[in-house]
Formats: structure tokens, sequence, C-alpha cells
């Protein structure tokens, strides 16, 4: 977070997905939380007169509008489609909601490489696409001034590691030196720490509702109730179990979260029953608000003992100290970067076996032998956390109510460091960087290999292809058959791509008093402002449909 921050604030577009930027639904995940707080945060407290979207069609570029009016009313907003990606060169840099840079950079390259910058965010960095996404960055046109934020220290070494191969495997196949990655900036997520601030009377309210008794120390999990992908709950209940026959003070395990299935939820009770049946045991919804925040009010301590490759930076605990409670929490990632040992909380120690000694998962995950939740719940069976440090911490801060007052009031300090107020700023530095890198540098525009011209590409199918010499002469005559013919469903999906019906009528009248050429035609409906792309694809059509003849 060392990054300046500019004055004036630097502005930005947000490539926009609707569901990629809300918390409701059945399924919130991390991404879409983090995505939502920095749109929210970008919105607030950017400082900017406008901002916008950039959006595949009207209905996200809507929703967009949809959203900004209910956080920021009164900020001007716009969005821009994504086949006009040269409207965000003004803005400087498009913001993408993941690593993947790739498809965005060919686009930009069809207009010039400096045009604007690309600054993307990694999240989860195990699964396929991201991991393909990361390598994508040493073969996609992405360049210097480009950057891929990396939320954690943790996650930055993990990038620079799959990129080093990658840039190995390049030089060995192609020799040479593979071209240098993007920037890879070390920012945090944020949150709005304003939001978990309590109100008088408000814990005595919640821990009435969540059943807790005045004695009862009550230890908050908060995220995705899921063992495969998120976090297995057997440290959680061994160390809770354990830490029950030790501290003077009832415990009560307070999960707020959500299942992906019921048959998950039961896995959860059965194996709470098991493993820690001395401790009390309340399970609610994390995904509806009030009772969310109902659950960071009523608890006492933040227990958070991570073992899964699949997180990266970790919000609950930053929320945890913003709802000023002590964390408890494994030594994992991003973890580390935020919650400080014997100040805000407890890490508790972590283990993995050494590297080389998951080539084989990694042999059947890339034969597709096994998926993603295989692959990330393997290597979590493999991840030791210290139960005995994870057991004496809950322990020793149950019995110490002083402790955990002092500890809370810590962290609702540091919280304030990772508000969005704070965050968005440094997006805002990085951004104004990245835009004196790309004033330095110059690139050839040039099309995307990959998706080319479809004249061009397959330019050897046809018999002939058109050309300014091309005769035309006129074919059927059918009144009023090119509007009945745009509207329907045999053409509709193309009809955006054509001429509108004026001026595929007016081609098809220029013709009735005799032949002509392709050229002659084309220099008449440049007059009426219709671009040569447009043209040709208008006497394929009406050719097509009989309107026109051509001839060699």
């Amino acid at each position: 977070m060392s990054l300046r921050a500019p004055a004036p604030r630097a502005n930005a577009a947000v490539y926009y997905v609707p569901e990629g930027y809300s918390s409701r639904g059945e399924q919130v995940m991390g991404i879409n939380v983090a995505s939502e707080g920095m749109l929210r945060g970008l919105a607030l407290h950017g400082g900017v007169d406008a901002l916008y979207a950039l959006c595949e069609g009207a209905g996200a570029g809507a929703a967009f509008s949809q959203v900004m009016a209910e956080w920021a009313p009164d900020l001007a907003t716009d969005w821009i489609s994504t086949g006009e990606i040269e409207r965000v060169g003004p803005l400087g840099t498009l913001i993408l909601p993941g690593p993947g840079l790739g498809d965005y950079a060919w686009m930009r390259r069809r207009i010039g490489a400096t045009a604007f910058s690309l600054c993307g965010v990694t999240h989860t960095t195990a699964t396929p696409r991201a991991l393909d996404a990361l390598t994508d960055l040493l073969t996609a046109p992405v360049e210097p001034w480009d950057a891929v934020i990396c939320p954690s220290r943790a996650v930055r070494a993990m990038v620079d590691g799959v990129l080093d191969a990658q840039a190995q495997y390049l030089a060995a196949r192609f020799g040479g030196r593979p071209p240098p990655p993007p920037q890879l900036p070390v920012i945090p997520l944020g949150i709005d720490a304003a939001a978990f601030a309590a109100g008088p009377g408000e814990r005595g309210a919640a821990r009435e509702a969540l059943g807790a008794a005045p004695e009862e120390v009550v230890l908050l999990f908060a995220g995705r109730l899921d063992p495969v992908t998120k976090s297995h709950p057997a440290p959680l209940f061994l160390a809770a179990a354990m830490a029950a026959a030790q501290a003077r003070a009832p415990l009560r395990l307070l999960l707020s979260g959500w299942f992906a299935s019921a048959a998950a939820e039961t896995f959860y009770r059965e194996a709470a029953a098991m493993l820690c049946p001395g401790v009390a045991l309340t399970i609610v919804d994390g995904r509806v608000a009030e009772t969310r925040r109902r659950a960071w009010t009523g608890a006492d301590i933040f227990i958070s003992p991570v073992d899964n490759i699949q997180e990266t930076f970790g919000l609950t605990p930053v929320e945890a100290m913003a709802a000023g409670l002590p964390v408890i929490a494994s030594d994992w990632d991003g973890y580390r970067d935020t919650v400080r040992h014997g100040v805000d909380g407890v890490l508790v120690r972590s283990w993995t076996p050494p590297g080389g000694q998951g080539a084989d998962i990694a042999r059947d995950y890339g034969a597709r032998l096994i998926d993603y939740p295989a692959y990330v719940g393997v290597a979590s069976q493999a991840t030791a956390i210290d139960l005995a440090g994870l057991a004496q911490a809950i322990a020793t801060l149950a019995d110490d109510p002083e402790a955990r007052a002092r500890m809370g009031a810590a962290g609702r300090l540091r919280a304030a460091d990772f508000d969005w107020s704070r965050i968005i700023p440094c997006y805002q530095g990085l951004w104004a960087e990245l835009a004196e890198r790309r004033a330095l540098a110059s690139r050839a525009a040039g099309p995307h290999p990959a998706r080319p011209d479809p004249f061009t590409a397959f330019a050897s199918y046809p018999t002939a292809t058109m050309g300014p010499d091309t005769r035309v002469g006129a074919g059927l005559t059918a009144p009023g058959m090119i509007e009945v013919l745009l509207a329907s469903p045999l053409i509709a999906f193309a009809a955006g791509a054509l001429p509108g019906a004026g001026v595929l009528t007016a081609l098809v009248g220029a013709v009735e008093g005799g032949p002509t050429t392709a050229g002659a035609l084309a220099s008449a409906a440049a007059s009426r402002g219709v671009g040569p792309n447009r043209l040709w694809r208008a006497l394929g059509w009406l050719a097509k449909y009989g309107f026109l003849r051509l001839e060699p």
C-alpha cells in the first residue's frame, strides 16, 4: 500500500457483469464480495466526476446504472459496449475482476496497445481458468503498463512462480527471452469498516437471538461452509473440543455461512457431533444481512483455521477486526498480511508437504482425472494446522476477557487501514503509474490471429471474392420484402451487422437503370455514411436473397 495517490484522481472503466459484482444470491463467493466492495468503494471514494462500465450488452449497462444509482445517486454513469472498446482510451485503465488480461489485450491490440492499461485482480488462483489466465500473461499482448494486483505477498510469490515456470518453458521451446510480465503490485482487498460497528444494546440482542448464554464464549467462523473448497472443519471442531476441556468458560461454536447442498450441512452437523460433542453449536445463514450482522455483533472471538489453497487474501479476518473481535487464524497466505500476531489476535502455525510431492496430483489434474474440488481438497487434506496451538489460543482468550478487549480494540484500529477509502487511492496511484509507463511506449496495432476476419481467413472457400470491378445487376423485384426479411427470425441474428433497410433499398434502386460496379456502389454508399465493411456485407446479403445479381 505504498503506491502514491495522484491528484487529480485517476479514473478507469470497470468491466461489468452483474452477477460478478453482487453479494446477493444463493451462492455468495468471496470474489463476489470483494468485487462488489471494490466497485462500491470506487463510486464512494474515487473522487471522480463519472464512472464508466464496459459491458457486453445493454442489459448489463442498465444494471450498472441501477446499482450506481443506489450507491452514489449523484455520480454520473455511462456504459461502453465491448464492440467500442476504443472508448476506454480517454479513461486510461480498464479494471478486470480477475487475472485474465489476455482477451482484452487482444481486443486492445486492434486499436493499439498503448490505448489504455489493463488492471486485473487475483482472487482464487488454483482453478484451471485462473492458472491458464496467468500463463497467458506471457503469450498474449500484455504489456509492462498493465497490472495484475495481488492482494497478499503469498499470492505474489505464487504468481511469480507460475510466470517463472511459463517463461522457462517458452525459452526452451522458442529460444530467446519471453516478454516482461505485467506489473504485480501487492494491494490488499478492502472493506467498509464502519459497517461492522455495533450500536448500543445491539450486542445483547444479538446474543439473545443466537441463543448464547451470558457466560458462554462464542467462537465465530464466517464464510462458505464447504469442507473441500473452502476450509475443512475438522481442525476447528477438534481444537474447540480440546479448548473446552482447558477453559473455565463454556464455549459455543457459531458458524455463519451457507452450504452448497443438504449433504454438506449433514456432514458439518455430524462432524461437530462426533469431534466436539461438548461444545454448543449454532449454524446461521450468513447470506442474510441481518443474520450475518447478528453473528458479528454477538460473537466473542473470530476463528478461521483455513487450510485450503483456494484462499488468497481472506476478507473475514479484516471484517472481524472491524467488528472489534480478536482473531485466531491459521498462519496462511493473506492472513499473515492482515492479522498481527499478539496484537490483533493469534496466528497458528501451518505445514504442507515439500515441493514436488504433489506431482501426481498435478498430473491427474492436468489429465482431467480429478476436478478442481478434488485438486484443492486433496492438498487441503495434507495441510496441517497446529491443533495444540489452536486449542491453547482459544482456551487462553476464552478465559481472558481483558485480552479479548485489548486485541479487539487494536483490530478495530487496524481494520481502518483496509477501508476502501484508503485502498481505492492505492488503486488510483497504480493507474497513474501505469499511465506514465504507457506514455513512454509505442506499439503497432494489429488483429488477433485467433479471432480472424472471416472473409480473410476463409478466402479460399468461395469460387471468388467480390472486388471493386465486380459487376452488380438487378435481381428480383419484391417491394417491402427487404423490411420483412430484416425483421424475420431468418436473419434477425445478423441484422445488426447490415445497413438499415433504407440503405439496402437504395442499393437495389441504384442498379434499376442498368448494371454497375461494386466500386461505384461503394462510393455512393460512402456518401451516405455507410462504411466499407457494411457495404460489402450488404452486397453479399442482397445477392444472397436475389435482390441483386453478381457477375465476374
